[in-house]
């Protein structure tokens, strides 16, 4: 979004009112706020003018704010004697790489941290690739993470089999409703999480059939250990990395 606001605009002047409760645990909403509320407040205003021809745009990003521990009178007070941005001390902002506008300390080290995984170290020969690991995949691509995951065997049987259970119903509706085209038209969208794929196993009339053998422990996101229903009809896509050499070192191979 960022990148684009400096593509679409000539200008653009942030006022930073601060007031964010959640980062800042010292301050009070209804003190410190000037709307009373926990989220960060600010004034942006952006500006176009008329271009001739084909000038590319790229926006002068300019920054100012009050004081953090400023309380909402204060900060009324200010917005009151500024009314104009001429008169308004402005810090001049430069992107990076990232098109980052604002970067503190914690941000700034975080980019300097070497990645989990990468398409460069990926896509390199070289053994001393910067990444964590060298090799990664997509995985199980559900489209429908609520419905295929669980912490309980329990709970994920009991909705894998009331999902199956609407889901060939969609097939028999569809199937009563003269198999048209347009599946859009006949399915309900409040009831299963539709997805092209598994419109096109509509098509082909295929029902789903439960089975507990399909129930697997797995590693999500990547620290959390959970249940999931691996069932070609739920799951839209299986991405699994090809099998390693054994010449690969252990350090670069992936379980």
């Amino acid at each position: 979004m960022r990148k684009h606001l400096a593509e679409d605009f000539d200008a653009i002047y942030l006022v930073d009112l601060n007031g964010n409760v959640r980062k800042n645990p010292k301050l009070s909403g209804t003190t410190h706020n000037v709307f009373g509320i926990r989220v960060g407040v600010s004034i942006a205003l952006f500006v176009r003018h008329k271009l001739k021809g084909l000038k590319r745009r790229e926006a002068v990003i300019r920054y100012a704010t009050v004081g953090t521990d400023w309380r909402k009178e204060k900060k009324w007070k200010w917005l009151e004697e500024k009314q104009h941005i001429g008169v308004v001390k402005w810090k001049k902002l430069v992107p990076d790489e990232r098109h980052s506008w604002l970067h503190d300390e914690e941000s700034a080290g975080f980019a300097k941290f070497m990645p989990v995984g990468s398409k460069e170290a990926k896509a390199s020969e070289s053994l001393n690739a910067q990444s964590i690991f060298r090799t990664y995949c997509l995985g199980l691509a559900t489209k429908r993470d609520d419905v295929v995951y669980a912490f309980k065997t329990e709970q994920l049987a009991k909705r894998i089999e009331d999902f199956v259970d609407t889901y060939n119903a969609e097939v028999f509706r569809w199937k009563s409703k003269g198999k048209p085209d347009d599946i859009d038209d006949v399915v309900r969208y409040e009831k299963v999480k539709w997805s092209e794929s598994l419109k096109n196993k509509l098509r082909s009339e295929r029902f789903g059939v439960f089975d507990k053998r399909h129930i697997r422990a797995v590693c999500y996101r990547p620290f959390s250990t959970r249940f999931a229903y691996v069932d070609d009809l739920l799951i839209d896509r299986r991405v699994w990395l090809r099998p390693v050499s054994r010449q690969t070192p252990r350090s670069l191979r992936s379980a």
